[in-house]
């Protein structure tokens, strides 16, 4: 059996640490100063932008734009990572890590801007809205938030390796984070400043779980941490079946989330066990 003493190893060695580049420091703090400044400066540039992306939606089915969208929803997304918390758990304390400082600068900029929707101010005629039709708090893009929150975690907190797949896993998750962020456009529900503050956001918000993960290796280390993330996720994704569904797209996700959430859970249990044995 491992006593409670063992719960926690010792510091890693200094060059197992999250190696943030200082250029990525500086783009999403760009993304997000750009994001807040055109918020203020071009708001007529906005809608245009808007209203020439939003008007391209129609060229994809839009239960791919509905499909994308709800990948970037929190409570559906951070389930996915449970089947990295074996083999990556920095990865997955990393994106854990990054939600207060993610959620407070949401809450922050949501409610100092209070900035309406697409839909709370064009004519609904004049814009397509696939999904619910949201009017208030849209600056920034909370979506958007959780995906690069995400993207940028595994980015940072996974060893890639120099292999082809090594190589081009990064720009894969940077590509699909940047499809939820353009999904929330094409969906009807953001505009493109939301979208690009939304990245700045959750970009920095990763590169400080980094850096607490960096700061407190031990967490990484902790089994009840670990066994109470897997919990909470797993419940997370579960809890959806609770709720009506909202439509097919919700519906293809929640099963691959409550999959994903279900065998990293089980692989997780199972290594824990073999542990105490």
């Amino acid at each position: 059996m491992i006593s409670s003493t063992e719960d926690v190893s010792l510091s890693e060695p200094r060059d197992d640490r999250i190696q943030i580049p200082p250029w990525a420091v500086l783009v999403a703090g760009f993304m997000l100063l750009m994001g807040v400044g055109l918020q203020f400066a071009a708001q007529a540039q906005n809608t245009a932008y808007f209203q020439l992306i939003n008007h391209e939606s129609s060229r994809v089915d839009p239960m791919v734009w509905s499909f994308l969208t709800w990948l970037g929803d929190t409570s559906l997304l951070w389930p996915m990572l449970l089947p990295l918390m074996k083999s990556h758990p920095k990865a997955v304390i990393c994106a854990v890590a990054s939600v207060p400082v993610g959620g407070c600068l949401s809450w922050l900029l949501k409610w100092s801007f209070n900035s309406p929707r697409p839909a709370g101010v064009l004519d609904l005629g004049d814009l397509t809205i696939i999904g619910p039709t949201l009017t208030e708090h849209s600056f920034p893009s909370g979506h958007t938030i959780t995906a690069f929150a995400a993207c940028v975690a595994l980015i940072l907190g996974i060893k890639w390796g120099k292999t082809i797949l090594g190589k081009g896993c990064p720009y894969a998750l940077v590509l699909l984070a940047s499809l939820i962020g353009l999904s929330r456009i094409m969906v009807g529900a953001h505009w493109p400043w939301d979208v690009l503050a939304g990245a700045g956001v959750g970009c920095l918000s990763a590169m400080c779980g980094a850096y607490a993960v960096n700061r407190y290796p031990k967490l990484q280390h902790q089994v009840n941490l670990q066994r109470s993330i897997v919990l909470i996720f797993w419940v997370m994704a579960m809890a959806h079946w609770l709720s009506p569904l909202k439509d097919p797209a919700q519906l293809w996700v929640l099963v691959l989330s409550s999959a994903l959430a279900s065998w990293g859970t089980i692989q997780f249990l199972r290594s824990s066990a073999r542990l105490e044995d």
